[in-house]
């Protein structure tokens, strides 16, 4: 089943940090859930930065701009 998490904070305070370990962490488990990081027009790039850094691999769907993201769900 989905899972919907939401992380709150501060600009500075490791939101993104936060969502990368998580699908870093759901990659390392396995699963066929989809893996969906929403982020603002002018960031998706360099949020799919640091999952590519992280990962090693570019995710699909992962990350998607918050327009996209309305098309997605």
């Amino acid at each position: 089943m989905a899972q919907v998490q939401f992380i709150l904070g501060r600009s500075g305070t490791s939101e993104t940090q936060q969502c990368v370990h998580a699908i870093c962490d759901a990659l390392v488990a396995g699963g066929d859930e989809p893996l969906i990081l929403p982020a603002p027009e002018q960031a998706a790039y360099q949020a799919a930065r640091y999952v590519f850094d992280a990962t090693g691999a570019f995710i699909c769907r992962s990350p998607v701009s918050f327009g996209d993201f309305v098309e997605v769900v």
